[in-house]
């Protein structure tokens, strides 16, 4: 079987920076492009910037679109199929070497795709920082990283015991996250106290709720800035925004681009 050694992907690379354990790059995939079976030397991570594919692993098939976040453990076995044109993939590859460095224990459970829209963030802020490349950018990207495996670590590892209510509210606002829900409106319906969820959210979400429905939103927005079929105004109406400005300043906080800049990537 086949094995892609350090930072190696079966896509064409367009930039890539390698250091200290660590490979970030940018892939272009032709459409139509099949892999065979095939595993990789190190973890990876992969952010899907536009198109997508299919994706057999030893026990079970996934669909990947633009705007998705996939993980592959080392020596994970799988293989990709028909690539959309115009498929791109910004990947980073971490060694062995990189976790021992930073004493950094990571399961070796399979996730497949994340859809924390917190990590995802995580990622297009590294991204900011891998296409700026400034002087201070790697410390960033390192300090970025950490972040995201902390937290990712912390999910599969140790699930915490969450209550009823925040799996239903977690499900509420990501299906519904186009309403603008008051406290009121989302208490009645988990049936939980407005200051018991106020109270409580932080704990469950590592952030508040209105950070949160905010990264739902800046999430939903990184693929339809994508898909181009909508003007900025367009997207900041859909995304629950004030307004185009008000899109662009939570935007720029929240990843580091600005939408125009992103939309490039």
């Amino acid at each position: 079987m086949l094995q892609f050694s350090a930072g190696n992907f079966l896509g064409e690379k367009t930039y890539e920076i390698r250091r200290d354990g660590l490979v970030l790059s940018k892939c272009n995939y032709h459409g139509g492009l099949t892999s065979s079976w095939h595993y990789h030397e190190n973890v990876y991570l992969s952010f899907i910037l536009n198109g997508g594919c299919m994706e057999e692993r030893t026990k079970e098939t996934n669909e990947y679109d633009t705007g998705q976040f996939v993980f592959y453990n080392k020596g994970e076995k799988h293989n990709n199929k028909n690539y959309q044109p115009g498929s791109c993939i910004f990947n980073i590859d971490i060694s062995d070497a990189w976790f021992r460095q930073h004493d950094v224990q990571f399961s070796d459970q399979s996730i497949v795709c994340i859809n924390d829209p917190s990590l995802k963030i995580l990622v297009v802020r590294m991204l900011k920082e891998y296409a700026e490349e400034r002087n201070h950018s790697f410390l960033e990207i390192e300090s970025l990283l950490m972040q995201l495996l902390s937290s990712l670590s912390k999910k599969i590892e140790k699930p915490a015991k969450e209550p009823v209510w925040v799996n239903q509210l977690r499900d509420l606002l990501h299906d519904q996250w186009q309403e603008n829900f008051s406290l009121a409106e989302l208490s009645r319906v988990i049936k939980i106290h407005p200051i018991s969820i106020s109270k409580h959210f932080p704990k469950y979400f590592q952030c508040t709720l209105g950070e949160y429905i905010r990264k739902i939103r800046i999430d939903k927005s990184l693929t339809l800035i994508k898909s181009g079929k909508e003007n900025l105004s367009g997207i900041a109406q859909t995304c629950g925004f004030a307004d185009q400005s008000h899109f662009i300043r939570v935007f720029k906080q929240q990843t580091g681009f600005l939408p125009k800049r992103y939309m490039k990537m």
